[in-house]
């Protein structure tokens, strides 16, 4: 309700000036109702997000704008009073602060608040994601592993399990020097976060692949370090025999050590019932077995090791290996 204020003006003949008595207080009953604030937008620029709304009606007094930053979440008051401008027909207000998190989707609403100090009910919420990219790190330790004649195993390890990077998944290119970059994409559907491998087949020693991480937003990672075939007779020799045993405490994998000089290491991978595949450990060269502990009853792995030697290079993959966790 708007208070009003009377006063009396008392004049007389023998008065140089009239007398105003003090002022008395008064309140109309007319409620002032405040509507609703109409057209509502939001539009990004950058890290900052600016709301957009018409005046909602001539009682206005003004406006405060409310935020959420997730589904069911509450509203947050976010601006002070925006005072109503008379002859003002449009209002805006812009956020800095959701730079902040540029991960989020945040919602945005106006309340008017009339003359009468009535607020309106939210009006309808916009949404909008600062426009901030977010790092991707690029997939690391991409290699090459021959898993027969003609077929290759590339593989690489991943971030997926950071869930600040909000991961969607990979693209896997080869190497074209008649494309700008250098690189064209060899999958043209995207492989999703939890994979980190794919199959080749037929590549040559010239050939060249690197992946690209992307988020769900849209931004990528830089390209990973290259991959290649590079020394065609040491992938022959690779470690043989694999063979599995259930433990108390998990899955012991062994294998033989190759007729190789020049062996630096291993490196054994597993393959588990969501067909992602992931690297155990990486022993010395004079090991020739491993303690898996990090499986669970009744799921059935694959394991795979490959060798390698002082400048990098893995050899051929060994046979798969299936065992059942008791």
């Amino acid at each position: 309700m708007e208070s009003y204020f009377y006063h009396f003006v008392i004049e007389d003949i023998a008065l140089s000036e009239p007398i105003v008595t003090i002022r008395a207080a008064a309140l109309s009953d007319y409620p002032w109702p405040a509507e609703i604030p109409d057209s509502v937008a939001a539009v990004v620029n950058g890290p900052e997000i600016t709301i957009h709304w018409k005046r909602a009606g001539f009682q206005d007094r003004g406006y405060y704008v409310m935020r959420t930053q997730g589904f069911g979440e509450p509203n947050q008051l976010v601006s002070e009073l925006i005072r109503v401008v008379e002859g003002q027909e449009y209002y805006e207000w812009t956020d800095t602060t959701a730079a902040m998190s540029p991960e989020h989707t945040y919602g945005y609403g106006v309340i008017s608040e009339s003359i009468g100090y009535v607020q309106s009910e939210l009006s309808e919420v916009v949404h909008a994601r600062p426009d901030v990219p977010i790092h991707v790190p690029a997939p690391r330790d991409l290699r090459i592993s021959r898993t027969g004649d003609t077929t290759f195993l590339l593989s690489w390890s991943d971030h997926s399990s950071d869930e600040t990077i909000h991961h969607l998944g990979y693209r896997v290119y080869q190497r074209d020097d008649t494309v700008e970059d250098g690189y064209r994409v060899l999958t043209s559907e995207m492989l999703l976060f939890e994979t980190n491998w794919i199959e080749l087949s037929n590549i040559t020693l010239e050939d060249t692949f690197v992946v690209k991480a992307y988020n769900i937003f849209g931004d990528e990672s830089v390209y990973s370090l290259p991959a290649s075939l590079h020394d065609p007779f040491f992938y022959r020799f690779g470690p043989e025999y694999l063979m599995g045993q259930n433990e108390e405490e998990g899955i012991r994998v062994r294998w033989n050590r190759p007729l190789r000089s020049n062996i630096t290491g291993y490196t054994l991978y597993r393959i588990g019932e969501d067909e992602r595949m992931v690297q155990v450990a990486t022993p010395d060269a004079d090991e020739t077995s491993l303690l898996d502990t990090q499986v669970n009853p009744g799921e059935t792995y694959y394991y795979f090791i490959t060798a390698h030697e002082s400048a990098g290079m893995s050899s051929m993959a060994s046979e798969l290996l299936n065992i059942t966790r008791y």
